[in-house]
């Protein structure tokens, strides 16, 4: 394998890595944003009637909130497969 093949193969494994990445980081700020914005939106514009932010939607949003955090931070240490 001569040199440029190799830093060829070094290139598109690192923007494979980035992509990947890049993906989790947006799923995590979806993630965060459904658990946010969810929530209160069902309240504030009376989407179920009744609706209120108890103790189950906040764990919910809480759980929302963690899983984006995690998707965040595995996307950041796919980062350090970096060649």
């Amino acid at each position: 394998m001569d040199h440029e093949q190799l830093q060829q193969e070094t290139q598109i494994h690192n923007e494979q890595i980035k992509l990947l990445a890049s993906c989790l980081n947006i799923m995590a700020a979806g993630f965060a944003v459904t658990g946010i914005i969810g929530p209160f939106t069902t309240v504030g514009m009376r989407i179920v009637p009744g609706a209120t932010i108890d103790g189950q939607a906040l764990a919910l949003t809480f759980v929302w909130i963690a899983s984006g955090i995690i998707l965040h931070l595995i996307g950041s240490l796919m980062l350090r497969n970096l060649r």
